[in-house]
């Protein structure tokens, strides 16, 4: 699987000398906008179980997109519960 910022990233580190702004989606838009009754409960109970799975993956990207001078981050609960360490970005 490939992160959400996996394709971007990599060309923006290569293309520019200049500081790199990364926007990432709230964790919150997923479940709000992709839980389906009848398909994704078969996998998660609630949209919350989706949520907390969701916040993981954007932890996640929080360290790949750590080398950004700026990092545009809606994700209140993993920004949070971020893992320390996340480099230079500006909040």
């Amino acid at each position: 699987m490939r992160p959400l910022t996996g394709h971007e990233l990599p060309f923006l580190w290569r293309a520019s000398a200049m500081p790199i702004k990364m926007t990432l989606p709230s964790a919150t838009q997923f479940p709000a906008i992709s839980y389906k009754a009848g398909i994704t409960d078969k996998a998660y109970r609630d949209h919350t179980a989706l949520l907390w799975d969701i916040v993981e993956i954007m932890k996640g990207e929080l360290v790949l997109a750590s080398p950004c001078e700026y990092l545009d981050e809606n994700l209140v609960l993993a920004a949070s519960s971020a893992p320390s360490g996340t480099g230079t970005c500006r909040t």
